[in-house]
């Protein structure tokens, strides 16, 4: 075994890029359509340095 320290390790499916569908991506970025399920409402972060709030 040549990297005994990286166990356990995850194998990536697909392990490549290239192997990524169009569909793929269309399923992950999917709008949930649940009347029970609800957008996530987090707080602003307090400790972020004025470089990194948003602007918008």
């Amino acid at each position: 075994m040549p990297y005994p320290l990286l166990l356990p390790f995850i194998l990536w499916e697909p392990s490549k890029l290239e192997l990524i569908s169009e569909d793929m991506i269309d399923r992950y970025f999917l709008k949930v359509d649940d009347e029970e399920c609800e957008e996530s409402n987090l707080p602003a972060r307090s400790n972020l340095p004025v470089y990194a709030i948003s602007k918008l």
